[in-house]
């Protein structure tokens, strides 16, 4: 695209309950005195946020907001989030946030503001298990775990590359069977996110991420087979899928 058309590609983040966008990269602006450059493209992140627009980082649990540089639930407030779910209010309590008599719209993301005021990053969290309580996460490996509300906003991995990066993934895949592997043969994962962070941190690569409002499923171990199963038979007897899904 880029050699093209000579044009750079801008990253944003946003959603249909932001209008949709809330954040975005612009070019950068040379200014009169033509010494000083108005940064408006940091690679890495998806920009400032639009004027109008505020982002607000705060625990999920408590809702407190949290310090700059800290992990933690994405809300976006501004004139463009959504007044509610069409005949749906219970679930508009859910997704909406009402903090000093400000409207907030809880994305479901993880992420972290850094100190010129980009949206740095959105981390998937990838240890999800059912608990008593209900679906819950945790990120100190079980030591505690957080419930997921029931419209929380999720993503499933499908991810497009260009020839370029097929060396990045080989050096991360053998770095895997080195130090992974041994550890956990029949259970250990190479995890794409983690090689495309590293990239994307290092400013050697841009992701461009295309939103997905469907139900998804996958098989990653074998117990996962029967949810799968019983997901696609449901969708076949809905109608939804036909009969026979491979020709």
């Amino acid at each position: 695209y880029r050699t093209k058309f000579k044009l750079e590609i801008f990253e944003g983040f946003g959603c249909t309950e932001t209008t949709p966008v809330a954040a975005v990269n612009t070019k950068d602006v040379l200014m009169d005195d033509y010494k000083t450059v108005l940064q408006g493209n940091k690679p890495g992140t998806v920009g400032a946020p639009l004027p109008g627009t505020q982002f607000r980082i705060v625990d999920p649990d408590t809702m407190e907001e949290l310090p700059i540089g800290s992990d933690g639930l994405i809300l976006i407030g501004g004139a463009q989030i959504m007044k509610g779910y069409l005949k749906d209010p219970e679930r508009t309590a859910q997704a909406i946030a009402v903090i000093n008599g400000k409207r907030w719209y809880k994305t479901g993301d993880k992420g972290h503001v850094d100190e010129d005021g980009y949206l740095k990053e959105i981390t998937e969290r990838t240890k999800i298990q059912r608990q008593p309580e209900g679906i819950c996460y945790t990120e100190d490996d079980g030591a505690s775990w957080h419930v997921l509300e029931e419209d929380t906003l999720v993503s499933m991995n499908f991810w497009g590359f260009t020839e370029s990066m097929i060396a990045e993934l080989k050096a991360g895949i053998d770095e895997f069977f080195e130090v992974e592997v041994p550890k956990n043969p029949m259970k250990s994962e190479y995890l794409l996110p983690r090689t495309v962070d590293k990239l994307i941190k290092g400013g050697k690569a841009r992701v461009k991420v295309l939103p997905c409002h469907d139900k998804w499923c996958g098989v990653t171990y074998k117990e996962d087979w029967q949810t799968v199963h019983d997901e696609l038979q449901s969708k076949k007897d809905k109608g939804e899928y036909p009969e026979k899904l491979w020709k």
